[in-house]
C-alpha cells in the first residue's frame, strides 16, 4: 500500500467507491488537502482536511477505507500520513463529526486519540402555517442593507454576540462575501436605531428554509430582540415558500435553546464532534 496526493483525474473512481467522495475537487480547489491510500492499481480509502471557517488552527478531517480494508492499519496510516502533513504549518487540531458516539468511526477516531469536543443539535420548526402574527415592539425595526453595509454589520455584530463564547468562529470578510447570496439573506433588527442582531436566513432545495448564524449582540440580550427577530426570520422564509426551518447550535447555548424550543424548534438530530491536538 502506498499513499499519494489526490488528483483531479481519480475522481470517477473514488466517487464509486464513496459517494460523499464527490467534494474532493472543489475542496481541494478552494486550498483543502487530500491523499489516497492505492493498493496496486486500486483505490482502497483516502484522507483529507478542510479548514474551519473562524478556526485559523482547525481542520475538518475525514477519512474512508473500503469496508474489505478497515481493521487492518489502512485508517491508521492515513491518519498518520495527515498528521505528518500537518507538522510545520499552523494547524493546531483535527476535528471530525460524527452521528453517534458508538458508531465505527467514533470509536476508530478515539482510539486514535480524538476526544469528544462538543455536540451540536440540529433543531427544527415545521407547520409555518401557524405563526403567529409578527408584532415589532416601540423602537425595534427589522431592516436589511444593500452588500457592503450587510456585511460589515453582520461581522461587527457577530463579534458583538459571540466573542469569548466557546462556539465562537468570527467570519472573514471573504467568507461573508463569497457564502452570502443576496444581501437580502441578512436581516437585521434595530433597536432605537442602533443594529442590535442579525440572522442569516437561505432557502434550500425541498422547501427548507434555514436561519444559520442567528445573533443578538450582548448589550441588547435580555429585551425580546431575539424573539422578534427569529419570528421575522420565520415570516420571511414562509413568504419565501419554505415548509419547515432549521437551525443549528451547540447543546451547551442553553439560552439560545431555550428561545428556540419556546417558538415551537423541535430536536431533530445531534452532531458530535471529536477533536485531536497536534
Amino acid at each position: 500500500m502506498k499513499i499519494r496526493p489526490f488528483r483531479p483525474a481519480d475522481s470517477a473512481a473514488l466517487t464509486r467507491l464513496q459517494p460523499r467522495a464527490r467534494r474532493l475537487p472543489e475542496e481541494v480547489a478552494a486550498g483543502g488537502q487530500a491523499w489516497l491510500a492505492v493498493e496496486g492499481e486500486g483505490l482502497i480509502g483516502y484522507a483529507s482536511v478542510v479548514r474551519v471557517p473562524g478556526l485559523p488552527g482547525v481542520v475538518d478531517f475525514d477519512c474512508f477505507v473500503v469496508p474489505g480494508r478497515r481493521r487492518q492499519g489502512v485508517g491508521s496510516a492515513l491518519l498518520r500520513h495527515v498528521i505528518q502533513a500537518m507538522a510545520g504549518t499552523e494547524i493546531g487540531q483535527l476535528s471530525h463529526a460524527v452521528s453517534s458516539p458508538e458508531s465505527e468511526a467514533a470509536h476508530f477516531l478515539q482510539a486514535q486519540g480524538f476526544y469528544p469536543e462538543h455536540e451540536e443539535w440540529r433543531l427544527e420548526r415545521r407547520d409555518l402555517a401557524t405563526l403567529p402574527p409578527l408584532s415589532l415592539p416601540e423602537g425595534g425595526t427589522i431592516q436589511t442593507f444593500g452588500r457592503r453595509e450587510a456585511i460589515e454589520h453582520f461581522r461587527t455584530l457577530y463579534e458583538q454576540s459571540f466573542g469569548g463564547t466557546p462556539w465562537y468562529q468570527p467570519y472573514t470578510e471573504a467568507e461573508v462575501a463569497a457564502d452570502l447570496d443576496k444581501a437580502t439573506d441578512l436581516l437585521f433588527i434595530l433597536w432605537g436605531g442602533e443594529p442590535a442582531g442579525f440572522a442569516w436566513i437561505r432557502l434550500e432545495q425541498g422547501k427548507a428554509g434555514v436561519i444559520e448564524p442567528f445573533g443578538v449582540a450582548s448589550a441588547f440580550q435580555g429585551r425580546g430582540c431575539g424573539r422578534v427577530l427569529l419570528r421575522a426570520a420565520l415570516h420571511q422564509l414562509a413568504r419565501r415558500g419554505a415548509q419547515r426551518v432549521r437551525l443549528g447550535l451547540w447543546a451547551r447555548n442553553q439560552a439560545a435553546l431555550a428561545l428556540y424550543q419556546s417558538e415551537w424548534f423541535r430536536h431533530r438530530g445531534t452532531r458530535y464532534y471529536l477533536a485531536l491536538d497536534l
